[in-house]
């Protein structure tokens, strides 16, 4: 009964190690679908790539944060005459230096401005 069961397990090792030597040989020498070999690449224009890369980002939107009596406002587009998107987080208890910086940095989306108040309304730094 024991020599059968030794049998067994060296019986699926050998399977196992055999599987495991063979199955990599066998994907090397298939080709592969996504391979190039006997394939044209096609060609870009360099003007068009040259154009996507020195055009400015015109249509990137900034969002800042105005600070009017302790309480908070992000403004969508220009510092100065931007449109008002959120307002009314009270941030009367941020200590001055971050009261100062909160109104000059320039975000690029709405979770960059998200993230900055969560860091800033931590309780380290508030204490």
């Amino acid at each position: 009964m024991q020599r059968s069961k030794v049998n067994r397990f060296v019986l699926i090792l050998i399977l196992g190690a055999g599987i495991g030597g063979v199955t990599p040989w066998l994907l090397q020498n298939f080709s592969q679908p996504n391979s190039t070999e006997g394939k044209q690449e096609l060609p870009i224009a360099q003007d068009s790539l040259t154009q996507t890369v020195n055009s400015p980002l015109s249509s990137q939107t900034y969002y800042y944060c105005k600070i009017d009596q302790g309480i908070l406002s992000v403004i969508e587009g220009n510092a100065q005459n931007g449109k008002r998107i959120i307002t009314g987080l009270n941030v009367s208890k941020w200590p001055p230096e971050m009261l100062t910086m909160a109104q000059q940095i320039e975000f690029h989306s709405l979770d960059e401005v998200q993230s900055f108040i969560d860091s800033m309304s931590e309780e380290l730094w508030l204490e």
